[in-house]
């Protein structure tokens, strides 16, 4: 059904018809709201009214829509009015590639520069397991300023429609209705041999496809045509490509990378399409990479060499059986790779310096706690005083752990072998740490680097993130030998880079453009992880400098703490190497109701993450959603509506977190950081207007309750130099903000302020007893506070009605309590009740009605088990692949 010029769909008013096939029309429209053009795509009838497929669509627009990239034209939402359903989607006004094609051969720098585009573009939805399944000239186009911009992004998955007639190789998207055997999708010339023959597919359909592409913009010519689609297909799996349509002055690594690209046998086939700047970047010869030094932390012992981890066993379910080898001549090691899983989750591989021993973060049975591996031995033991500790690192002599303790947010250390562990800070917020051979230690705890010494004292602010330039944070610290130095990351708005701090001079300068948790490895090289792929480069520690080209060396690498700041690998000085496997880079948090016997209703199928609130009304539900493993923080605050299960986004920069609604359900509250400036920041919920800053704060605050006049704001903030969590209140007039003020004046953490409906009452989690309670209080205030958990809470709602308390009790006995709560005509508290006990999130908001409390399921409780990958003499493997120069 054709619209006319002025139709509205929602907030969006057609204007024009820019086009239409067999997927249906595609019109410019205006979106009333944020007063911008938008594509709106009308589905075929036949699509729209088949829900099985609607589902499907629904299910991969909304994976896209969290895939931002500036070469990846942005998918905004679905429509539904008047019995029309529509995608909306970026609008790019360019001509598209074909036609630039159409022209004739496009120059080799041009053509590289198109493809370098493409490439980024593949590679961040790659990372994020989005495969495009149609790439073709067609869905490139270009912008007025000749940027690149692909289309359709994963909808071949989505679409199902007939094949149309006419010329095969610019067909509409070919499709065959689902069956066990697979599907055959993509448009024929294009279409990967895999595809054509119907087998599944992965990222490496995209990749023959991108060498297609390529090869067309150099040759002008199509690459696989037939007078048929069968014509077509068959060319695409058994005819010969004429690689002598490719100008004569090609260079031999262009026509490397086609072949790579253009390989029809999958396991020969180029496997990530990062590889592809490998091929491109790397000169036409190589001189012969010179056999470097075996690097040992202790002199290669005489007789037997025991090589650990040569296999990995279960015994009863965990445990780990490392094989010992017989080597006579150490020069000669074969490198050994080994995989070990086990039920419940575990996380962070840190090695001792020697190889000896191993320690990973693990959970079962709710509880959070250290296991220490001995690498001649069988299975690992739990570290005693580790209980809610996540992350370790090794003292240099390997008697030590420095630890970071959830519960009250603690920097620690703690014997190796279990014992009582020693406070050294306070860390909020813990993005990693390294210990120097000189006893002192450097950590990340939200802003800038500290450093202070394993033996206590107060920390030393190493750095401090440069807002001009868009810094958020410095994290992740890594001692480069002798300690003079150290690698760091520098965490964006948008994007990470790895830099070198020199520690004599104070400076420091970036040496890596987007990696993250970049540690040096004695065989000379940086290593850093960038989306999933850990990469490698050559690396002088004399002149803080890379020397080389980079290259990927493993992938699939998982990461995970703040932000996924935390890249969870690591290897001895021996050469031993583990890293967690990456099994869903998308994993996050679904959201659930549940009601008061634990009986739970899905709500989403896309990931969610962060801490989700419900309207005043109960419909809709406030979150952040992360953009990606690519950019640090990078959360945007989302709106779900839980009847019509679609979802709205309004920001759109910077890191937003913790939104909270106003009581008359129009604005949502949240904290933000964005180009480097902190502050509390309200939007319209219903997208109408951008966000505005409320009140500017030296840290990142986290917006927790309104009173219900909407005369107060509290919030909580961690202070600027000692770290402590701190109960603000903001009086807010008018939508003008005033000066805050501390909730109370006290050495104990507190946080989550939640006021009575009321407005006369104020429940909160303070760590006064030494673990975290809830507590009330009059609000705002005076009167004495009344504790009201009995052993421990950690998050704290009030019911809609004002007579009852719930909170979430800590872990490891993760269950949500019940409290009758009376205020007059003399206040009194009942005894906490249990509701339900399971695996809980940072999510919990009850519904207006009180039957049923908005939840989520966490990544721990959706994956049974994880999978930790090993590598034994990892150094020679990565001599191979990274040498160095003679």
């Amino acid at each position: 059904m054709s619209l006319a010029p002025g139709t509205f769909l929602g907030s969006y008013k057609v204007i024009e018809l820019l086009g239409a096939g067999g997927m249906g029309e595609v019109y410019r429209a205006r979106d009333s709201r944020l007063n911008r053009d938008v594509a709106v795509k009308t589905l075929p009838a036949a699509f729209a009214n088949d829900s099985e497929r609607m589902a499907r669509l629904q299910r991969e627009a909304q994976a896209l829509a969290a895939l931002t990239h500036p070469n990846i034209a942005a998918i905004y939402g679905l429509e539904e009015s008047g019995g029309t359903r529509s995608l909306v989607m970026e609008l790019v006004e360019g001509p598209t590639l074909a036609e630039r094609i159409a022209g004739g051969p496009i120059p080799i720098d041009e053509a590289l520069s198109i493809a370098r585009q493409i490439a980024d573009a593949l590679g961040a939805a790659h990372d994020k397991g989005i495969v495009h399944r149609d790439l073709k000239p067609a869905n490139i186009k270009f912008t007025d300023d000749g940027k690149v911009k692909v289309l359709d992004f994963g909808l071949a998955k989505a679409f199902d429609s007939d094949t149309a007639s006419g010329n095969p190789v610019n067909s509409p998207t070919l499709t065959l209705e689902a069956t066990r055997a697979g599907v055959i999708m993509g448009t024929a010339g294009y279409m990967s041999p895999e595809q054509a023959r119907g087998k599944p597919v992965d990222k490496r359909a995209d990749i023959w496809a991108f060498g297609v592409v390529l090869f067309e913009m150099l040759t002008g010519k199509f690459t696989f045509e037939g007078e048929t689609v069968s014509d077509t297909l068959a060319a695409v799996l058994r005819a010969d490509i004429d690689w002598r349509l490719l100008p004569a002055d090609t260079p031999p690594r262009v026509r490397r990378l086609l072949q790579r690209c253009l390989e029809r046998d999958l396991k020969r086939r180029l496997r990530d399409i990062g590889d592809a700047w490998i091929e491109i970047d790397a000169p036409e010869e190589q001189p012969a990479a010179a056999v470097a030094p075996r690097v040992d932390s202790a002199p290669p012992r005489r007789g037997l060499w025991w090589l650990p981890w040569a296999g990995a066993v279960l015994i009863g379910g965990a445990g780990v059986l490392w094989g010992l080898l017989h080597r006579s001549k150490p020069e000669s090691r074969a490198v050994v790779r080994w995989t070990y899983s086990q039920k419940g989750s575990f996380a962070l591989p840190v090695f001792s310096r020697d190889g000896t021993r191993m320690v990973t973060t693990e959970q079962a049975d709710g509880k959070l706690f250290l296991t220490l591996r001995i690498m001649d031995q069988l299975g690992g033991k739990p570290i005693a005083g580790s209980e809610d500790c996540v992350t370790a690192e090794f003292s240099p002599d390997g008697q030590w752990i420095a630890t970071f303790e959830t519960r009250d947010g603690k920097f620690k250390k703690l014997p190796t072998t279990g014992g009582t562990p020693i406070t050294l800070a306070d860390a909020p917020t813990f993005f990693g740490s390294s210990w120097g051979e000189d006893g002192s230690i450097v950590f990340g705890a939200g802003k800038g680097l500290m450093r202070i010494s394993s033996s206590g004292g107060t920390p030393e602010a190493l750095t401090t993130p440069d807002a001009k330039k868009g810094e958020t944070s410095h994290r992740t610290p890594y001692f480069l030998p002798g300690g003079r130095a150290l690698v760091f990351t520098i965490a964006g708005s948008t994007s990470n880079q790895i830099a070198v701090l020199d520690l004599k001079k104070g400076t420091s300068k970036v040496v890596v453009q987007d990696g993250r948790d970049g540690r040096y490895v004695p065989t000379g090289h940086l290593v850093y992880l960038r989306g999933g792929t850990l990469f490698a480069a050559p690396f002088d520690t004399e002149r803080l400098t890379v020397t080389g080209p980079e290259a990927p060396v493993i992938e699939s690498v998982a990461a995970t703490g703040p932000d996924n700041a935390l890249a969870e690998y690591g290897f001895s000085n021996r050469g031993l190497m583990a890293y967690m496997e990456s099994a869903n880079q998308n994993s996050g948090t679904i959201l659930e109701m549940m009601d008061d016997k634990g009986q739970i209703q899905t709500l989403s199928d896309m990931q969610l993450w962060g801490t989700g609130r419900l309207s005043p009304d109960g419909r809709r539900v406030a979150n952040t959603i992360h953009s990606g493993s690519g950019a640090v923080g990078a959360g945007d605050i989302w709106t779900f509506d839980v009847e019509r299960r679609t979802r709205q986004r309004l920001t759109f920069a910077g890191e937003n977190q913790t939104p909270i609604w106003t009581p008359d359900g129009r604005r949502i509250t949240f904290g933000a950081t964005n180009n480097g400036k902190s502050g509390i920041y309200w939007v319209m919920a219903d997208g109408s207007a951008r966000a505005e800053l409320l009140l500017a704060t030296d840290t990142l605050p986290a917006p927790t309750s309104w009173s219900p006049d909407g005369k107060a704001l509290v919030y909580t903030q961690a202070a600027a130099v000692k770290g402590r969590n701190r109960i603000w209140v903001l009086p807010v007039s008018g939508g003008v903000a005033g000066k805050p003020n501390p909730l109370h004046d006290t050495e104990s953490s507190e946080s989550g302020g939640q006021v009575s409906p009321d407005g006369k009452w104020i429940a909160y989690v303070s760590s006064e007893s030494g673990q975290t309670e809830i507590y009330v209080q009059p609000f705002p205030g005076p009167g004495g506070k009344e504790r009201v958990s009995t052993e421990s809470g950690n998050v704290v709602r009030w019911a809609h009605n004002g007579r009852e308390l719930l909170y979430l009790s800590r872990p490891p006995d993760r269950a949500l309590m019940s409290v009758g709560f009376q205020a007059s005509p003399a206040l009194h508290i009942g005894l906490p009740r249990q509701l339900a006990k399971r695996t809980f999130g940072t999510t919990f908001d009850p519904t207006p009605d009180g039957k049923r409390f908005l939840v989520e399921e966490p990544p721990a409780a959706q994956q049974d088990n994880r999978v930790m990958m090993g590598v034994s003499d990892w150094f020679t493997e990565l001599l191979e692949r990274v040498p160095l120069k003679r």
